[in-house]
């Protein structure tokens, strides 16, 4: 295992714990429970529901310090209880993130989307929009993110 924190979501709560002693080193709330987190390269990348905007984020937050490096707003108002983000993963410096909704966030999309952001800055690299995505897995495989519209679809990456 790499050495570092290891970092878990408790709720809406992503805590980082020493990974020795299990203490804990920082927390952050995203406020509502987060469908997951992923972490690479010194960096931990979440979803955020803001419950005052009801806006979606994708955060980055600095793995050993818990210092916030960017944070993009990805959906607008939308339902507040849960956020309509999932990270699916990362390839070749872009971390890639499903919208189950289209409600004119940021990106003015009226659909469900894919999305793949810079890791570094959070600034969006690639958009795909198909109003049958919402409800449907998806997962990233090898150069593609394959997904059932209902037939099992591959989408290329960029």
């Amino acid at each position: 295992m790499p050495a570092g924190p290891v970092h878990v979501l408790d709720g809406s709560v992503l805590r980082a714990l020493h990974q020795g002693k299990g203490l804990p080193l920082w927390s952050c709330e995203l406020g509502v429970p987060a469908s997951g987190v992923l972490a690479e390269d010194g960096a931990v990348y979440a979803v955020r529901a803001d419950p005052q905007t009801r806006a979606n984020s994708v955060v980055a937050i600095d793995a050993e310090s818990g210092r916030e490096r960017w944070c993009r707003r990805v959906t607008g108002q939308g339902d507040s209880r849960y956020c309509a983000l999932e990270l699916l993963g990362m390839r070749a410096g872009l971390l890639y993130v499903k919208s189950a909704r289209g409600n004119h966030g940021l990106f003015r999309r009226r659909s469900p989307f894919l999305t793949a952001l810079s890791l570094a800055t959070g600034q969006r690299r690639w958009h795909f929009e198909h109003p049958r995505i919402s409800h449907r897995g998806a997962v990233l495989y090898g150069d593609s993110i394959v997904i059932a519209l209902p037939e099992l679809t591959a989408i290329a990456l960029p």
